[in-house]
C-alpha cells in the first residue's frame, strides 16, 4: 500500500483554528508558531483570528500502491508548498488528505491503485501513480 498524504499549516502562536469533524488533526506550538497537521480525512477549518492572516502550508498526496508479482513500486504522491497565503477569518477552508493507492499484492498480476489527492483550500497535490506489473513470458 501507498504512504498517506499528510496537510501541514504553519501560522502565528496568535492565532486559532477549528477543526471540523471528518479530519485527523494535532497541533504543535514550537516558538512563536503553531504547525497543524492533519493525517487523515476530508472536512473542514475556520481561522477564528482577526485578518490579516497568513498562513504556510504543505500538501502532499498519497502514493500509488506497488505492482503484484515482479511489478514496479507506486510513485511518490506530489506536493506543494507556499508561504503567505491569505486567510480569511470565519471562512471554511476544505482539507482532504489522500490516502496511499492499494497495492496488488505479491500473487496479483494487476497494476497498484494511483494515490488520492490531497487538498488544501484551492491548493491541490496529485496522487502518485499506480505500480506497473510484467505480465509477459519470458524466453531463454
Amino acid at each position: 500500500m501507498g504512504g498517506s498524504g499528510i496537510v501541514v499549516l504553519r501560522y502565528p502562536n496568535s492565532y486559532y483554528v477549528n477543526v471540523g469533524t471528518g479530519l485527523t488533526a494535532d497541533t504543535t506550538t514550537v516558538g512563536a508558531e503553531k504547525y497543524t497537521r492533519f493525517t487523515s480525512g476530508t472536512g473542514t477549518i475556520a481561522f477564528t483570528t482577526t485578518p490579516p492572516l497568513t498562513v504556510d502550508y504543505l500538501v502532499v498526496a498519497g502514493g500509488g500502491g506497488g505492482g503484484g508479482a515482479v511489478g514496479g513500486g507506486g510513485g511518490a504522491g506530489g506536493f506543494r508548498t507556499g508561504t503567505g497565503l491569505a486567510a480569511n477569518t470565519g471562512t471554511a477552508y476544505t482539507i482532504t488528505v489522500g490516502a496511499g493507492g492499494t497495492g496488488s499484492g505479491s500473487a496479483g498480476n494487476t497494476r497498484g491503485s494511483n494515490g488520492a489527492n490531497s487538498v488544501f483550500s484551492t491548493i491541490t497535490s496529485t496522487g502518485g501513480g499506480g505500480g506497473g506489473v510484467y505480465s509477459g513470458s519470458s524466453t531463454t
